[in-house]
Order: structure tokens, then sequence, then C-alpha cells
């Protein structure tokens, strides 16, 4: 089915990760690897589960765009996406890939 974006949700599957689904990358490599999909991933799960700083990071591993529930999330996370880019945990080009699939997202016509 063609679509804009897709969106991975908080379900675990034990068989997989003892992870929710959009906090395990095997899911990201699946959809973009195997399914050959290349537009913005989405989850808003976040809000279920811990919309802690360290969870947003684990996000971005499998999920282009994180969305939350209060903006302070955000605010709070910032530094420590910072941090985690200058350390190579989070790389900058992906992050940069992210925004890019954002903003077409955001352009496109539905």
């Amino acid at each position: 089915v063609p679509s804009q974006g897709v969106m991975i949700g908080q379900n675990i599957y034990s068989n997989i990760s003892p992870y929710p689904a959009f906090l395990e990358p095997k899911y990201r490599q699946w959809i973009v690897n195997d399914l050959h999909y290349n537009k913005v991933i989405i989850s808003d799960a976040l809000w279920e589960i811990n919309a802690e700083p360290n969870t947003i990071i684990m996000a971005l591993k499998t999920v282009d765009w994180v969305m939350v529930g209060y903006s302070r999330s955000v605010e709070e996370a910032l530094p420590l996406i910072h941090q985690a880019i200058r350390e190579g945990i989070l790389s900058r080009k992906d992050i940069q890939d992210k925004l890019n699939k954002i903003q077409t997202f955001k352009t496109s016509k539905l």
C-alpha cells in the first residue's frame, strides 16, 4: 500500500525483542531493507510508555519522527540529543535525513 508515512506502535513482540516496537532498530531495518520503504517512519507511542530524554534518543534509532505529548519533553531531550550526536550515538547524517523526510512528509499532497 503506497503511503507517505508509516507509524510504529508500542507493541512488544517477544520473539523479536523485549523492547516496544518503536524502540527496536530491527523493525527499522526490516521496513527499510526488506520492504524497501524510504519514507517517514513515525511513532506517537512515547507518551504511552515514557517520554524521558534517553527514551527519545533510543526511539530516534528506529523512527524518524518521535511525537511526544508535551513540548517540555522535547526541550529536555535536545541537549541530550546534541550530546548523542557529538558522541556518535546518533549520526548527524541520519538526523539530517530524518529532518528531510519529515519536511517532505509535511509538504506532500496526501
